[in-house]
C-alpha cells in the first residue's frame, strides 16, 4: 500500500532517497507494532474523505512519508523538510 502511494505521490519516478526513507519508516512501524494501526487508520481516513468529512493528521507521525504515501496526511516530508524519526 505504501509503495503504491509513493509511486502515485512522486510520479513519474520517485528518487532513491524516497525509497530509502520509506523502508526505514516501515521498519520502525513494524518494530513498534503499529502496522495494523496505520492500515486501519488509512481505511478510516479514506472512508471519512469519501463521506465529505475532512480529516487532519496530528502528532509526530503526521510528517512521515508513510502517512503521506497512504493519504493520511498531505504533508510531503521532503518538501517541508520533515525529518524521519527513524533517522
Amino acid at each position: 500500500m505504501a509503495s503504491q502511494g509513493v509511486e502515485r505521490r512522486y510520479a513519474p519516478a520517485p528518487k532513491p532517497e524516497v525509497w530509502t526513507r520509506l523502508g526505514r519508516e516501515l521498519s520502525v512501524i513494524e518494530e513498534v507494532g503499529y502496522a495494523e494501526y496505520f492500515l486501519i487508520f488509512t481505511d478510516i481516513v479514506r472512508w471519512a474523505n469519501g463521506q465529505g468529512i475532512e480529516t487532519l493528521a496530528r502528532g509526530s507521525a503526521a510528517g512521515s512519508l508513510v502517512c503521506y504515501a497512504l493519504g493520511i496526511s498531505n504533508i510531503c516530508p521532503f518538501r517541508f523538510g520533515c525529518r524521519s524519526s527513524a533517522s
